[in-house]
């Protein structure tokens, strides 16, 4: 049996309704409409509940190894992946360096957490997590629920609760239905990858590496220099800014994770500034203001 770090708990149940034929057209529309706002609400009240902290999020995975949806586990964290970003919950996937051993008890997931003392000390003391969601997804009765806990990684304690009603699992085409939309693949990419390298550094510890490793990784090529010669996907107004979009002066590049109307106080993931060759969370200050270009991360100009 696996040892118990922290037992503060979030459990965050979504019922899904009825239905018996796949889902298309505007049917299909709508119930992509329903998890957009179903996922949306439930991050806006992890962003209250986790309060600008880092939060390492676990794999969705099925209490029953039978479970119907087990095959759109994946589809589910996407989803839940880009509602918790877009609404700028400092989210990271706990498991992309550092996979739980999860085993089923006769077909059933064990209750409690899944991780051990060795996992706390990687998200809480190396990533600096403060929080970690554990999403599971249960089927019972002919319904379906996912279940979203929150554990408090260092002071424990339980969060909020919600039940957000979702389309039945036989009636949608999980991989179109968890097409959100909310952000693109690169800048949820980038945030992913940025939110997992906090107190770290990057590379070299250069401000450019920050947006950069993620991006190369996915195969787009960038091009910076000296004395501003960035160029990070496709230049967009301020106006259309979203979290993960790049932001560059004439000497420093930036991550873009929550974004205020007048630029000022919007928040930001950077390294190599202040004195500080390590990523960290900061904002923008008021000195900055009209000198800042952003980036579309991997779009390209027409």
């Amino acid at each position: 049996m696996l040892r118990r770090g922290t037992h503060g708990v979030l459990v965050v149940v979504l019922a899904l309704v009825h239905g018996l034929v796949p889902l298309v057209g505007d049917d299909l529309d709508k119930a992509r409409a329903a998890l957009v706002a179903g996922l949306s609400k439930i991050a806006k009240q992890v962003v209250g509940g986790t309060k600008d902290s880092v939060v390492a999020l676990v794999k969705v995975r099925c209490d029953a190894e039978t479970d119907p949806l087990v095959a759109s586990c994946d589809h589910v964290q996407v989803a839940l992946q880009q509602a918790l970003l877009a609404s700028s919950v400092y989210a990271f996937r706990a498991e992309s360096e550092r996979p739980l051993s999860v085993e089923y008890t006769k077909g059933v997931l064990p209750k409690g957490v899944l991780f051990t003392n060795d996992d706390l000390a990687q998200w809480r003391d190396k990533q600096l997590a403060e929080f970690l969601i554990d999403p599971r997804i249960k089927t019972s009765g002919g319904k379906v629920a996912l279940l979203l806990t929150v554990f408090d990684l260092k002071k424990g304690g339980v969060v909020q609760q919600h039940a957000q009603p979702l389309p039945k699992p036989d009636a949608v085409d999980y991989a179109k239905v968890c097409e959100l939309g909310l952000l693109p693949t690169f800048n949820q990419e980038i945030l992913l990858f940025a939110f997992s390298r906090v107190g770290q550094q990057v590379r070299t510890g250069e401000c450019t590496e920050l947006p950069a490793d993620p991006m190369l990784r996915l195969g787009r090529k960038v091009g910076f220099g000296v004395q501003g010669a960035y160029k990070f996907g496709k230049r967009i107004e301020w106006k259309d800014a979203l979290p993960g979009d790049v932001l560059s002066t004439s000497n420093h590049v930036m991550v873009l994770t929550r974004a205020s109307s007048g630029e000022s106080g919007s928040s930001i993931v950077h390294q190599n500034t202040q004195g500080k060759r390590y990523v960290f969370l900061d904002y923008i200050r008021s000195h900055l203001v009209g000198k800042i270009t952003v980036w579309r991360p991997g779009a390209t100009d027409e």
